[in-house]
Formats: C-alpha cells, sequence, structure tokens
C-alpha cells in the first residue's frame, strides 16, 4: 500500500513538473508552486555547512545567470522590459531545488537512476493516452475543461486546427514536443538497458503511442520520431545480432498493427490536417509547406538585431514579433546570436555535465539525441528543455547536493609530568 501511494503521488509530481498545469481556481502555474516548495525543502542543504551544491553545477548556475544579465543589457539598450529569457530560463535555477526534492522523495525506492527516466516515459505516455481519451471522448474534455485551464480556449490569437489532438498544461498542439522528445529517447534508451522481454515489449507500445499521438498533435514529431529511430539503430548496433533482428522486427510488426488501427479509426478531419501537407501540399490546410519555406527564406535581421537583438518576443496582438515561429530566428529576433547561444551552451552544458556521471554508451547517445531532438524542435518553434535535463542530471549524478563530512581535528595532548 505504501508503495502504490509512493508511485501515486510521484506521478503527480512530475505530471506537474512536466506539464505546468493550471487550475482555472488558482492561475498560477502548479510548476511554480512545486518548485518553491522544492526550495523550502532545500533550505536544510543550503543553510548547512554539512552539504553543498556540487561543484559540476556552478558552471550551469553560471551559464543561467549570464543569460539573465544578458537579458537585462539587451533590454536596457532596446528600451524594453519584456525580460523574456529571464521568464525562460531562471526557472531551471528553481528546478535543481525541485529536483532534489524528488530526488530525496524517491531514495527509498529508486536504487538506480534508470527508474525515474522510466517513471518519465510512463508519465508522457499517461498523458498520450489521457490525449486520446479527450478527443473521442467530449465530456471528458469538458470535464477537465471545466477545472484545468487550456489556453486555445481562451486566447482569439490562437487559430490552431482543433480537429488535431491537444494535452493539458503545456503539451498543446507544438508544446507537446518537449515532453514527445523525453518520452521517445527515454524508451528507446530503456529498451537496450533492460534484459527483461516483456518490458521492453511495454517500452515498445509506449514509445508507439508517445509517437503517435504526438505527430497528431503536431506533426513537426516526425523529426523527433525520425531522431528516436536513429538513436534505435545506434543503441543496437555491435550488440547480440539475433537480439537486435528480433527487436526490430517485432518494433516494425508492432508499428504495422499500429498504423493499421490508427488508419481505421481516424476521423477524416484528422487525416487531412495531418496527411495533406504530405500527400497535397497545395492543398494543405495551414499552409505549413509555405510558411516554412517563407520563414527560411524571407526573414532577416539587421546587424543590430542580428548581435544583441531588439529584446521583443511578442507583440500586443499575441502574435510573434518578427512574424516567424522558427525558434532560432525567434531566439535571435530577441537577444540576437549572444542570447541563442548562451541558451544552447546552457541546455548543452547541463547535459554535457550529465555525461560526467554515466559514460555507458546508450546514455551518451540518449544525451545526444536528447540535444538534437532540442535542436529539431528549435527548427519549428521555441522552447526551452532545460528543466527536463536538469531532472535527469540530478537524479544520474547522486542528487544536486553532496555531503561534506566535518573535518577530523586532532589535538595532541601534553601532560606535564
Amino acid at each position: 500500500m505504501k508503495k502504490l501511494l509512493f508511485y501515486i503521488v510521484l506521478f503527480l509530481i512530475l505530471i506537474v513538473y512536466i506539464y505546468s498545469i493550471i487550475f482555472k481556481a488558482f492561475p498560477i502555474s502548479t510548476k511554480i508552486i512545486l518548485e518553491a516548495v522544492g526550495v523550502l525543502f532545500c533550505i536544510k542543504y543550503i543553510a548547512s555547512p554539512r552539504y553543498r551544491l556540487r561543484k559540476e553545477y556552478w558552471s550551469i548556475v553560471i551559464i543561467i545567470g549570464a543569460i539573465v544579465v544578458w537579458d537585462i543589457i539587451t533590454s536596457f539598450i532596446n528600451g524594453q522590459s519584456e525580460f523574456h529569457l529571464i521568464k525562460y530560463h531562471l526557472p531551471a535555477l528553481g528546478s535543481i531545488f525541485c529536483a532534489q526534492m524528488m530526488f530525496s522523495y524517491t531514495q527509498k525506492y529508486f536504487k538506480n537512476p534508470d527508474n525515474i527516466l522510466m517513471a518519465i516515459v510512463v508519465t508522457v505516455f499517461l498523458e498520450s493516452i489521457l490525449s486520446i481519451i479527450m478527443k473521442v471522448s467530449p465530456p471528458v474534455f469538458d470535464m477537465l475543461s471545466s477545472v484545468l485551464r487550456f489556453e486555445f480556449l481562451e486566447n482569439p490569437a490562437i487559430t490552431f486546427d482543433l480537429s488535431r489532438f491537444f494535452g493539458i498544461g503545456n503539451a498543446l498542439f507544438f508544446g507537446v514536443l518537449a515532453s514527445c522528445s523525453l518520452g521517445l529517447m527515454g524508451s528507446v534508451y530503456l529498451m537496450g538497458r533492460t534484459s527483461s522481454s516483456i518490458i521492453r515489449f511495454f517500452l515498445m507500445i509506449m514509445w508507439i503511442v508517445i509517437g503517435i499521438v504526438s505527430f497528431f498533435s503536431a506533426r513537426w514529431a516526425i523529426t523527433l520520431i525520425g531522431l528516436s529511430i536513429m538513436m534505435l539503430f545506434l543503441c543496437q548496433w555491435g550488440v547480440n545480432i539475433g537480439k537486435t533482428i528480433m527487436m526490430l522486427l517485432g518494433i516494425g510488426i508492432v508499428v504495422a498493427v499500429a498504423f493499421v488501427i490508427v488508419m481505421n479509426n481516424i476521423d477524416d478531419e484528422l487525416y487531412t490536417w495531418a496527411f495533406s501537407f504530405l500527400l497535397d501540399p497545395s492543398s494543405s490546410q495551414d499552409h505549413t509547406q509555405d510558411n516554412m519555406v517563407n520563414w527560411y527564406t524571407n526573414t532577416s535581421f539587421d546587424i543590430k538585431t542580428l548581435i544583441i537583438g531588439d529584446a521583443l518576443y511578442a507583440l500586443p496582438n499575441g502574435l510573434y514579433y518578427g512574424n516567424t515561429d522558427v525558434g532560432f530566428f525567434r531566439q535571435i529576433y530577441y537577444g540576437g546570436v549572444i542570447g541563442l547561444v548562451l541558451n544552447l551552451l546552457a541546455h548543452f552544458k547541463v547535459l554535457k555535465t550529465a555525461y560526467k556521471f554515466n559514460k555507458t554508451r546508450n546514455f551518451k547517445f540518449f544525451l545526444m539525441f536528447l540535444m538534437l531532438g532540442y535542436l529539431a524542435i528549435l527548427g519549428k518553434g521555441d522552447a526551452t528543455m532545460l528543466t527536463f535535463y536538469i531532472l535527469i542530471l540530478v537524479y544520474y549524478s547522486g542528487g544536486a547536493y553532496e555531503y561534506v563530512p566535518a573535518r577530523r581535528v586532532i589535538v595532541n595532548q601534553v601532560s606535564n609530568k
């Protein structure tokens, strides 16, 4: 019973941590509350001389601090006060404390850091199942929307095709890609870590469901699915040939069955939205390909904007400054190349630090494809994955804080004779 309660609480925490859900009755992101609780929890580490933040973390703190300083500088130069970079990156510092709290909570049952990765994959899978339920059962969506905030219902500037799937919290349309990346890469990594055929089969099912739901939420997920397949081949390369062939054959069969089931059960509107850009680009309802080509060929920056940015991210009407969805360009418009490089450096540094604590071959591929997945996401829209990467780092480093043993002081006793 205690273990069941432990997992229920853990999954609720992970849903809040990953999806940042907001209740209508309390319009503050639950993740902010969770991070505040994490800070309070970590006071015992912060205030005690017996604990200290691991030295490997300080370079990450410094980079995030540099991003904050740069936001202030470019905002001052441009006479703006949006402070988008601070809003985006400062929560990453809070996530260190939040992740440490989660690490302490799970220490009794999680003896292997892979356990938290499995919990993350299961959480993303469960949220994907919830997306399916909300799509096929409107009463469930009506019930949830009466309690939770769904931005597309409140913001008239959001004009996405509602025939597609959507999730809770930040898993709305393109926003699903951050958790999708975690779920896809994490499940592939864990497939190579387990010796159990049953667990591997369920990981395969979760990988397929996460991929399908993410694609029907945001078609750009196809790039992440492709990257996860590449990662799968690399992780299996050089392993027992028979085992590899059987695994890939099994995945191929399950994917084929899943594809047939999905194609026979999706409605015409969803099918048209999902595949028209591939089958008949000229009739694509939202002109995705035309927009992408336009953004990449016609977006330009003057020298000042290219270097330091304009410190503007969104317009008063809710549209993006610069009239582009591409994440790389939006970051340049706001903070210039300097801001973009600092953001990429922060993400890379967290993953590189995690690698210091686990230098196994497959974990290296996992971290590498997480970074490639983030770059792929920025190729279509803007996002941050710092808080997710920090959660992984905290578990694989054995906690953000380390115990400092008390110094032994030897006192020479001199006796007068």
